[in-house]
């Protein structure tokens, strides 16, 4: 279901002359950090003859964090995430940043052991890890406004690190 949809919205950008495709990052075990494979959309925006923006897209985002019994506060810091991510590689690292400390504390509360997929270094390889663009993908300029992507502010404030996400106007 996720697939399609993630290609259903890919091809509705590529009609709005936007270049976008649908990433498959896959990467090898290295140190702690299991090998795992993950999907979601690329979307790149060109400002000029000289400067892009890449947004990532993620339909499923808030369901990448769900952890088994949750503190009060983790709760509460997920509850503040979109459903659907729309940002730059920038904002993602910044938030994964906050939810890695932040679900590390919530299962060492609780005495569970961090799972290696639970890591920063994981949850960065799903977004983050260096890969290339497809060779088949025909790169498309967009016409329309660039940059303008709307991203709303959280109206829950319950600890430090919603502030943070708040400050990051995810």
């Amino acid at each position: 279901m996720a697939e399609n949809s993630r290609r259903i919205i890919v091809k509705h950008l590529q009609l709005l002359i936007f270049d976008a495709e649908v990433r498959h990052s896959k990467w090898p075990k290295f140190d702690k950090v299991p090998a795992g494979e993950y999907e979601y959309i690329d979307v790149i925006c060109e400002r000029g003859t000289s400067h892009a923006d890449r947004l990532i897209e993620d339909i499923d985002f808030r369901g990448q964090f769900e952890i088994a019994r949750p503190t009060k506060s983790y709760i509460d810091l997920t509850a503040c995430l979109a459903v659907i991510f729309v940002g730059s590689a920038e904002k993602l690292s910044q938030v994964l940043r906050i939810l890695g400390e932040e679900a590390k504390l919530s299962l060492k509360n609780n005495k569970m052991y961090v799972s290696p997929w639970r890591s920063l270094s994981y949850m960065r390889c799903k977004w983050l890890y260096p890969l290339g663009r497809s060779k088949n993908q025909t790169r498309v300029t967009n016409q329309g406004p660039v940059g303008n992507v709307q991203r709303g502010a959280h109206t829950r404030s319950t600890g430090n690190w919603t502030l943070q996400l708040d400050v990051l106007k995810m």
